[in-house]
């Protein structure tokens, strides 16, 4: 964020250093005082209790969560209907999808689901915040725009597929055996490009491989 003039007269010392290429959670670590010298590593969560269950039908599911915070990071329904419907053409499923509360994003999901040709576990709009940590750990792998099902998977160390569009990749995404980053911008390369841009195939490309991809412990 820019430095102001009046951040003068409440801070004595200021130090603004540049992002950069850095993961957001390594950035703060790095000019934060910890003390303790310790290497960074990426926050993490246990898993849920059994009670934060959902009482989903599916196991062992294909986890969509088409919407975050921003309508600006949506993509297209269309787009969304197309790539689902050639997963589970693929094989891939069972399916799960969910989203936050607001109507727009219900609204969102609901387009999405009208044009399904292919059975999926809709449930959006319907979960508290406990069944949706529960829905994201509990999932073989999560389907999202760049947002809190794809923040928290990668709390999980949970195979993610994150799709971004004008938000950063660098920086809000950590390359790891059990994440992908399909990233508009680069796909594309029209500057300050929206997620409506990207098409549908890197996007099956990216969930077919991962669903199948062994993950080694610990990674």
């Amino acid at each position: 964020m820019p430095i102001q003039w009046y951040h003068r007269r409440a801070f004595s010392d200021i130090l603004a250093p540049d992002l950069g290429q850095l993961y957001i959670a390594e950035y703060y670590w790095q000019h934060t005082k910890v003390g303790d010298g310790s290497k960074f590593e990426p926050p993490a969560l246990q898993r849920p209790p059994k009670e934060w269950e959902f009482p989903l039908v599916s196991k062992n599911y294909l986890h969509v969560n088409p919407t975050s915070g921003w309508k600006s990071k949506n993509w297209t329904p269309e787009k969304w209907a197309h790539t689902i419907n050639k997963l589970a053409e693929s094989g891939i499923g069972p399916m799960v999808m969910t989203s936050g509360t607001q109507d727009w994003q219900k609204e969102h999901c609901e387009k999405i689901y009208q044009r399904l040709k292919c059975p999926i576990e809709n449930v959006s709009g319907l979960t508290t915040l406990k069944n949706y940590l529960s829905i994201v750990s509990n999932a073989r792998l999560v389907l999202t725009v760049d947002g809190s099902a794809s923040h928290i998977a990668a709390a999980y160390q949970h195979k993610c597929v994150t799709l971004f569009g004008h938000t950063s990749a660098t920086h809000f995404h950590r390359n790891t055996e059990y994440s992908r980053a399909v990233d508009a911008l680069k796909i594309v390369g029209e500057p300050s490009c929206r997620l409506v841009s990207l098409p549908e195939e890197p996007v099956i490309a990216a969930v077919s491989e991962l669903w199948n991809h062994e993950v080694p412990p610990g990674s």
